[in-house]
């Protein structure tokens, strides 16, 4: 992009394509300030900068076109690893097309939904939410499931940008877990800032319809949103296919758990 390499997370927790501000200093882009803010995944806001109409290319030569991405800051390992932002691959697809998201190969494709669904043989989740900020100026979209831990139950948002999964301490999974929570993790989100956090190693997840053990952060509330309750990160994600449908569809989200095929390794657009 503007002649400057440019490493993205590919993040369906990021309702909108978000740039760094160190990449936007260094690709001399051009950004505008809004009066918005962007919420992190501490819960934490930011003030932003806005970019229109930036192209760029994937390494096989597939456009990147982005109609407008917001620019923030971001924790400094982000320069330090030359991580230049967040691309939101729901946001990627065209209207009426999924994206279809295989954590197992690793793949990213683009296809309708239908023929995703048809094509893997996924099962919906009924209870999967499509998460749009409706009061928002910029178009944006991300995705709610449900988890189970000890009978308890949770709203959390589908978070590939996150490595670990987080719950907030008011849920009734975490009252549940309480006695088990052992002192010492942090956390660091959009803005930079720093959250201590407890954690509790081995708490077996039902999510989709597949069992997952995760080392479950519990911590302050993410604050309102879609999934109120905290956040599915990529320790409970990295053995499974997500097809992220747009707002016209009833069925927004599948997951399926299950080894991955060793012929189907693409990337496309």
């Amino acid at each position: 992009m503007h002649g400057q390499p440019a490493m993205f997370l590919i993040d369906t927790g990021a309702s909108m394509h978000v740039l760094a501000s160190w990449f936007v200093a260094a690709a001399k882009i051009d950004s505008k300030s809004s009066a918005g803010t962007a919420r992190g995944s501490t819960g934490s806001e930011t003030s932003l900068r806005v970019v229109k109409q930036l192209d760029g290319k994937f390494e096989n030569g597939a456009r990147l076109q982005l109609a407008e991405t917001i620019v923030v800051e971001f924790p400094p390992i982000f320069a330090e690893l030359e991580i230049a932002g967040l691309l939101s691959p729901q946001l990627l697809a065209r209207t009426g097309q999924a994206a279809v998201l295989d954590f197992r190969v690793p793949s990213l494709n683009f296809e309708e939904f239908e023929t995703a669904i048809d094509r893997v043989g996924a099962q919906s989740l009924p209870d999967a939410r499509v998460c749009i900020d409706k009061e928002s100026e910029f178009k944006n979209r991300s995705y709610a499931i449900p988890i189970t831990a000890l009978g308890a139950k949770a709203l959390v948002i589908v978070d590939s940008g996150a490595t670990g999964t987080f719950i907030a301490a008011e849920t009734q999974i975490a009252r549940a877990l309480e006695s088990q929570a052992l002192e010492g993790n942090r956390t660091q989100g959009v803005g930079g800032a720093v959250d201590e956090n407890r954690h509790v190693p081995g708490v077996e997840l039902l999510r989709g319809r597949v069992p997952v053990a995760v080392d479950l952060v519990i911590g302050k509330s993410p604050g309102p949103s879609c999934g109120p309750d905290g956040l599915l990160g990529m320790d409970a994600l990295h053995q499974c296919l997500l097809v992220l449908g747009d707002e016209v569809w009833n069925d927004v989200l599948t997951m399926i758990s299950a080894p991955h095929r060793a012929n189907d390794r693409r990337w496309s657009s």
